[in-house]
C-alpha cells in the first residue's frame, strides 16, 4: 500500500516539476523507474514466500 503512495507522489512531483521545466520532469523517469521495478521484485520475492 505504501509503495503505491509513494509510486503517485513520485508521479504529482515529476508532474508539477514538467510545468516549471520539461528537463526536470524527465529527469524524474529513472527514479520512477527503479521505484517501479523495486516494487515488483518485492511483490515477487513476498509471493514467492507464501
Amino acid at each position: 500500500m505504501e509503495v503505491i503512495l509513494f509510486w503517485m507522489a513520485i508521479v504529482a512531483t515529476m508532474l508539477m516539476f514538467w510545468q516549471r521545466s520539461s528537463v526536470a520532469g524527465i529527469l524524474f523517469l529513472p527514479y520512477l523507474a527503479w521505484v517501479s521495478f523495486a516494487s515488483f521484485l518485492n511483490f515477487t520475492i513476498w509471493r514467492m514466500n507464501g
